[in-house]
């Protein structure tokens, strides 16, 4: 009988050691979505806004097609903005890592400043993202950085961003001219 006791009793040790190993195990395992937006997005659920910036057909931007604007001090209006509908999830925290597609050659600006808007209580902020030269980036995907958001409430379960802004040098360039560019951007999310 105490032989019986004692392999219930390792068993059920046994089975407590191995659900908490594998809880601790699928909370260690992160889930990724990528969702890529371009200069003229395809998709209902996505979409760009800008001021000041012009399209232009290039063989080598993604998808063949790009917007480029001027860097002066005197449009300090001009930006580019790719965003897409906030979705539902339980996820928490969400991290998104965000980088752009450039493969341009008059894409100089030095000093391209991304920013990216966290939609909270239907208030966007903008929180920096990073600034990116231009000039000298690599051809294709280059990361700008990265922003974790947490939900402080239950009913907070969606994408709280947005979208991203990209905003050109104004005028900080060692000289000119200088040509801020917007083509693609990939956003990672990692739960």
């Amino acid at each position: 009988m105490k032989f019986f006791k004692y392999i219930c009793y390792t068993c059920f040790i046994i089975s407590i050691i191995t659900s908490v190993t594998l809880n601790c195990l699928a909370a260690t395992l992160a889930s990724t979505e990528t969702i890529t937006i371009d200069n003229q997005p395809n998709h209902t659920d996505r979409y760009t806004a800008n001021t000041g910036f012009s399209a232009i057909d290039s063989q080598n931007s993604y998808n063949n097609n790009a917007h480029i604007c001027l860097v002066s001090s005197s449009n300090n209006d001009n930006n580019f903005r790719w965003g897409f509908q906030p979705q539902k999830t339980s996820y928490n925290p969400i991290t998104v890592s965000v980088s752009a597609y450039l493969y341009y050659g008059a894409f100089t600006d030095e000093h391209a400043k991304y920013e990216i808007a966290e939609l909270y209580s239907k208030e966007e902020l903008l929180e920096p993202l990073g600034t990116l030269n231009q000039n000298t980036a690599i051809i294709g995907w280059n990361t700008i950085g990265s922003y974790t958001t947490l939900f402080s409430e239950p009913e907070d379960k969606y994408y709280m961003i947005q979208f991203v802004k990209l905003t050109p040098g104004n005028g900080m360039q060692p000289s000119y001219p200088k040509y801020c560019g917007a083509d693609a951007v990939r956003f990672t999310f990692t739960y």
